[in-house]
């Protein structure tokens, strides 16, 4: 049943998409009627296999087993599922011969040949490395349908970004409900920073697989320093104001206000990021609640000293980071409040780093790994936030900043509430556990 589900409600729809959206990607029309003959032997090959497998399931076969005895009845069956699968494994291949032609023999073809009315078919076939040469006012489902000359028309440049003042790589930020253009986005321009930073991220993952741990911390330095280095790439030193993007519209500049898409996107990690924190919490509270083993033979000490310090520090750096995006608002001095920020950041990192010294040692009891791993989270985003606080002072210092560039502080202030709400949760389940028990 699992791969009934599995291959009927996601490698059709995958193969649908094929065929639907083959003659954008290449911007021919097919030569041969081969896909309505895989289609068939998939579909026939599909029912035959998983529902001749389901079938036998229910007639007490298990799973993986490679004999059965003869008694049993179950190899007709088997058999139709073997002789199945094959024709789907036909069928599978007709799909990817039926590319390959489509790919090299197929003659051009119309640019919308469904006579769809989405966006994607208003622009070329197959799509430039702009995808539109002017991006379209969005009022309806079906774009195609209301207009249909709304190729030409973008292809003129009669909507938005149609014709850039300055050369510069540019799209438009837009209210996710409505569609409405809300401010101006500038990339990178060619750089090989994307390319070096896909290579050291996966150095990283590969010193955890190979178990090369002495290259982990280089390879995540490494990962630092060319983030850094991108970001500081996209920075400005001096205010660029409202620009026109066409159809009559002035916008800001995303990175000149506080709800830039790295602020989107920071809010979306971290939802993600809570989820996984979330998990970890559920899981050390199962432990200590149901799991056999517990209490544990040894506790952490509890601290009261260190169980203030480390919440009162990481409340001071998100209020402190706050009143720095106030006060750089207002155009005045900034280190007064960024300073601070930084160094109870740094506090709450000191924090974690000694109640990872003071732990029972990991390897007895599933209470003192699982601190070990809540720690180590909490000490881990510190950092990260000491290092984004770090890297908004050198903007500072060196003019990158200013009462309209604000988008890095409020990046910063939302991964330093993030900070804070851990550190509580945190150190609360590592504290209270012994001091109430």
């Amino acid at each position: 049943h699992l791969h009934y589900v599995l291959f009927g409600g996601f490698v059709f729809p995958m193969l649908a998409g094929i065929y639907y959206w083959l003659p954008l990607v290449s911007g021919r029309k097919r030569l041969f009627r081969l896909g309505e003959l895989a289609f068939a032997l998939i579909f026939v090959g599909f029912h035959g296999t998983f529902l001749a497998m389901h079938w036998v399931g229910l007639l007490g076969q298990r799973r993986r087993i490679e004999t059965y005895d003869a008694e049993t009845g179950w190899g007709v069956i088997n058999f139709i599922s073997s002789v199945s699968s094959f024709i789907m494994a036909i069928g599978l291949a007709m799909v990817l011969v039926d590319i390959i032609i489509h790919s090299f023999v197929a003659v051009r073809g119309p640019r919308n040949p469904w006579r769809a009315g989405t966006l994607e078919w208003a622009g070329m076939s197959p799509p430039a490395s702009y995808n539109f040469a002017s991006l379209p006012l969005v009022g309806a489902r079906a774009p195609l349908y209301d207009m249909p000359d709304l190729a030409n028309r973008l292809a003129k440049g009669e909507g938005y970004l149609g014709a850039p003042e300055v050369a510069r790589r540019e799209t438009l930020m837009v209210d996710a409900a409505s569609g409405r253009p809300e401010a101006l986005v500038i990339y990178p321009g060619n750089t090989r920073l994307p390319i070096l930073m896909a290579a050291v991220t996966g150095g990283f993952f590969l010193s955890i697989l190979l178990k090369f741990f002495w290259l982990t911390p280089l390879a995540l330095a490494g990962v630092a320093a060319l983030a850094l280095v991108w970001v500081w790439q996209l920075g400005a030193r001096g205010d660029q104001g409202p620009q026109k993007v066409g159809r009559g519209t002035v916008l800001p500049l995303a990175s000149e206000g506080d709800r830039s898409p790295g602020w989107w996107g920071s809010t979306f990690l971290l939802v993600a990021n809570a989820t996984f924190f979330g998990s970890l919490l559920f899981g050390y509270a199962f432990l200590w609640t149901v799991a056999p083993g517990w209490p544990p033979a040894q506790w952490l000490a509890p601290s009261w000293v260190e169980l203030a310090f480390g919440i009162g520090a990481a409340l001071v750096a998100a209020l402190a980071q706050h009143l720095s995006a106030r006060r750089n608002r207002a155009g005045t001095p900034l280190m007064i409040a960024l300073a601070p920020a930084l160094l109870a950041t740094v506090a709450t990192a000191v924090v974690f780093g000694v109640l990872l010294l003071r732990l029972p040692p990991p390897n007895g009891h599933a209470y003192a790994a699982t601190l070990l791993i809540l720690g180590a989270y909490g000490l881990a985003h510190a950092l990260l936030v000491a290092l984004m606080q770090g890297f908004l002072i050198l903007q500072v210092r060196r003019g990158y900043t200013s009462p309209q560039r604000r988008a890095g502080f409020a990046i910063v202030a939302l991964w330093s509430d993030y900070l804070a709400a851990i550190t509580v949760l945190i150190l609360l389940a590592a504290h209270l556990p012994e001091m109430f028990a």
